[in-house]
């Protein structure tokens, strides 16, 4: 671990903050991907000195993402991974999609679940601010998050 912190961007933040139209307004998303530009200066230093390659993500909109692109590819499997790779191009399909649809034409979405239906918006606002930005060119997600390393902490005694 080269460096750490935690941002107050969570998605029910931003759906507050900038998703009041459905499907989402282009000034919306514009206000959004200003808030991260302001909201993520210091990610923006510590990428410049660490230059990374890969956006991991867990949990969440990221689950969802991987959800729908695996339909995509094999309709009729369920995978369950721990984590798995993401195509970029997969990740902007879907992207374009979210930005285009209102909520009921984004749950027909082959892998969409409803608790996630207005949350990967704005979520997929902010992947794309980061993936743009920083020059990003590979996605990964793990299934593991807070609460399994928090598990994980406990389970070895270690302090959290």
């Amino acid at each position: 671990l080269l460096w750490k912190q935690s941002f107050e961007i969570g998605g029910q933040r931003l759906m507050d903050l900038f998703f009041q139209q459905d499907p989402i307004l282009p000034s919306e998303v514009k206000k959004l991907q200003n808030y991260c530009q302001e909201k993520l200066i210091s990610l923006a230093n510590a990428i410049h000195q660490y230059s990374p390659q890969t956006l991991v993500g867990s949990a969440g909109s990221f689950e969802t993402l991987v959800d729908i692109y695996n339909t995509s590819v094999q309709p009729n499997i369920i995978t369950q991974s721990i984590s798995s790779s993401l195509p970029i191009e997969s990740f902007y399909n879907s992207f374009y999609q979210f930005l285009e649809k209102d909520r009921d034409e984004r749950l027909k979405i082959p892998g969409m679940i409803e608790l996630r239906a207005d949350m990967i918006v704005v979520a997929s606002v902010l992947i794309d601010y980061v993936l743009k930005t920083f020059n990003i060119k590979e996605l990964f997600v793990s299934n593991f998050a807070l609460k399994e390393g928090v598990l994980s902490k406990l389970a070895n005694n270690e302090p959290l």
